[in-house]
């Protein structure tokens, strides 16, 4: 009598192979999702980070403008930040 490989291979495919398959595409589509939302959370904190240096530069800005006036008053003979008269 022969063995009829069809059955047997059909039983190794139902009870290895295709569970196997099935819970390897769960994992990876979990790792898919947690590589998003990571990517999620980079993009945020640079956005934070622009942020940032965006009020730093307007710090500057200001800072950069208060000199200038100080600097304009000490051309005109006025008193500077310190008290001390033109000479």
């Amino acid at each position: 009598m022969e063995l009829i490989p069809v059955p047997y291979f059909g039983m190794i495919m139902s009870l290895f192979v295709a569970p196997a398959l099935t819970f390897g595409f769960i994992v990876l589509l979990k790792r898919q999702k947690a590589d998003v939302e990571k990517l999620r959370y980079q993009k945020e904190i640079l956005e934070l980070r622009i942020r940032e240096k965006e009020m730093d530069l307007r710090l500057l800005e200001a800072e950069t403008l208060k000199l200038d006036r100080d600097i304009e008053g000490l051309r005109e003979g006025g008193s500077g930040p310190g008290g001390q008269g033109g000479t």
